[in-house]
């Protein structure tokens, strides 16, 4: 009976952490938020040698409507340098925002 109350403790903590520790995730390529971001980057003119570059962009929007840059995992650091300089504390126009939230944004900028 012990080792019973114990399993069910077990589930239910790990139920609950589960839940609490999900994220928002921009995956919609349609989202009004992604169309700005996109717009906001513009283009990409640098040397890479490989033809695609990928990267995620975490993010959260604070209480005046702007874009936080939190990281920006990608093996280039340019890339990096580049996302937080077009993005970082730029205003975007939703009439939502839910302040504070991460979003997960993966981004693919292709070499032509």
């Amino acid at each position: 009976m012990k080792n019973l109350k114990l399993i069910a403790l077990v589930v239910a903590v790990t139920i609950s952490s589960f839940s609490y520790a999900t994220t928002a995730n921009i995956e919609d390529p349609n989202s009004e938020l992604r169309k700005q971001i996109i717009e906001l980057l513009g283009d990409f003119e640098d040397t890479i040698n490989t033809k695609d570059v990928e990267a995620e962009v975490v993010f959260t929007l604070n209480k005046d409507s702007e874009l936080v840059i939190v990281s920006v995992n990608s093996e280039y650091d340019q890339i990096e340098w580049f996302v937080k300089s077009r993005l970082n504390y730029k205003k975007i126009k939703l009439s939502s925002i839910d302040e504070g939230k991460i979003y997960h944004m993966p981004l693919t900028i292709v070499n032509e």
